[in-house]
């Protein structure tokens, strides 16, 4: 077996990601930690190799301590949150049922800043690939994306992999040291300053910043080899599925607010159901904002998305509506629904041509054009009219 640099820079790197970390917080704490553990005498009296060896394994402990720390806090806490904050993400996030909210602009800006939002089409073509891979036997919902395709390029390029790993490596490195700085900085051990807590927490800022961007990269490394490869492989479009959910060729929402009239609460007002214009600005038409489902793509995911699109506005997925259906040239379209609440504005470019506008719910039902939008918005008001007298019930 050769020498392979890359493994060997990839060991390196994730051992001092472990030992590093690890002999920072041990040097901060060790005179106020170790006569507790030893005893004040016996720590006192350590010197030379014995100190050494006992800074060495408590450096490796330490160190594995925060590795597992800065995952958790890191990984699952946060990346997550910077992930959910691109575009993509938040039409993700908020297609789940519940009250999901949208992401915070401190949020937008590290994944702006971290280039996060590039990898969204880079994701949306590798779960199509993945789809089809794993599709074949089932599995399609028993790894996300990543894991697939570092799973795949294991098995069939090892070479690749290393390229994903190394990256991953380095995101693992500045994980622990973001840990390691800012709970140094709140511990005021840093440096004895008064600035000793403000240097700390911006270097910490700038680990934080290296790890997403470090992350981001392994995961979208991951995603081109994976579309090379099936390029390479003339996996064409022809052979992609038509969306995520066969059943249903396109998808829309039927987007309520609720206005304030003098109450504390929120659903003290009335409600107000959104329309756009369509695509043609000839017709003199209210419609629902509605589109084609995308491959891979998941009926509530299109809802959002389009809504987003059409009418600039960012709204959570509520509760299914009926199936809508209707003819689409020589085609017959099938048009899941949803009932969807309103949650923020987003800026978009086809928005300005649509004209989104707010309506109160029996006007809205007049206004629209398409006697299948009436229908939906008569049943969205029924079932709103419905939850508001179940929840005034439960208050009295």
């Amino acid at each position: 077996m050769g020498f392979e640099p890359q493994k060997l820079y990839i060991g390196v790197v994730e051992f001092f990601a472990i030992v590093l970390p690890g002999a920072l917080v041990t040097f901060l704490f060790a005179d106020s930690v170790g006569p507790t553990l030893l005893g004040d005498g016996r720590y006192q009296d350590m010197h030379g190799t014995a100190r050494g060896l006992v800074f060495a394994f408590a450096s490796y402990l330490a160190g594995h301590f925060v590795f597992l720390a800065s995952a958790l806090l890191l990984d699952e806490l946060v990346y997550d949150r910077v992930r959910r904050a691109t575009r993509f993400g938040e039409i993700r996030h908020l297609a789940k049922e519940g009250k999901q909210r949208p992401s915070s602009r401190l949020s937008r800006l590290v994944a702006k800043m971290a280039a996060a939002g590039s990898a969204d089409s880079a994701v949306r073509q590798a779960e199509i690939l993945k789809e089809l891979d794993l599709g074949r036997v089932g599995a399609a919902g028993s790894m996300n994306s990543f894991q697939w395709a570092k799973a795949r390029l294991a098995l069939d390029h090892p070479e690749a992999s290393l390229v994903v790993q190394r990256f991953e490596a380095d995101s693992k490195f500045f994980r622990s040291l973001v840990v390691v700085l800012a709970g140094s900085a709140f511990a005021g051990a840093i440096v004895q300053h008064r600035y000793g807590l403000m240097w700390g927490l911006l270097l910490a800022a700038a680990a934080f910043v290296r790890y997403v961007d470090q992350r981001v990269k392994a995961t979208r490394q991951a995603y081109w080899f994976m579309i090379a490869i099936a390029a390479d492989a003339a996996v064409g479009r022809s052979h992609l599925p038509a969306s995520g959910d066969a059943e249903y060729t396109h998808a829309g929402g039927v987007v309520y607010r609720h206005t304030r009239n003098g109450g504390n609460s929120r659903r003290s007002g009335a409600v107000q159901f959104l329309l756009v214009r369509p695509t043609s600005r000839d017709v003199d038409e209210w419609v629902l904002p509605k589109g084609h489902i995308e491959p891979a793509e998941k009926p509530a995911e299109t809802a959002v998305r389009e809504v987003l699109e059409e009418a600039g506005v960012l709204a959570r997925i509520d509760q299914r509506l009926p199936t809508v259906q209707f003819p689409d040239g020589d085609d017959q379209a099938t048009v899941a629904f949803y009932l969807m609440e309103f949650a923020t504005k987003r800026r978009s470019t086809e928005a300005a041509h649509r004209e989104p506008s707010w309506f109160d719910a029996q006007v809205a039902i007049e206004q629209a054009t398409h006697q299948e939008s009436k229908d939906l918005l008569a049943q969205a008001s029924d079932a709103l009219s419905q939850r508001s007298h179940v929840s005034d019930a439960s208050d009295k």
